[in-house]
C-alpha cells in the first residue's frame, strides 16, 4: 500500500507543478475558484504535496501581481 500512496504523492506533486507554470488571471481564478481548491492542498498531510501546492499558489499570486491593470473606460463627451 505504501508504494501505492508513494505513486499518488507523486501524481499529485507533477499535477500541481504542470498547474504552477499554467498562466492565470484574476477573472480565470474567480470563475473557477481554483485558488481556494488548492489552498485548501497547502494543509495536506504530505509535505511534498504541500510544498508543491504552496508553490504553486505562489506562482499564481505573481501571475496576479504582474497582470496588468484594466484601466478605467474612458468616457466621451
Amino acid at each position: 500500500a505504501e508504494e501505492g500512496d508513494a505513486a499518488e504523492e507523486g501524481r499529485a506533486v507533477d499535477a500541481l507543478r504542470v498547474l504552477a507554470q499554467q498562466q492565470v488571471n484574476t477573472e480565470l481564478l474567480a470563475t473557477t475558484s481554483a485558488g481556494k481548491r488548492l489552498r485548501k492542498l497547502s494543509k495536506h498531510p504530505s509535505t511534498k504535496v504541500a510544498e508543491a501546492c504552496n508553490a504553486a499558489v505562489a506562482a499564481w499570486k505573481d501571475c496576479i501581481r504582474t497582470e496588468p491593470t484594466q484601466s478605467q473606460p474612458q468616457q466621451s463627451s
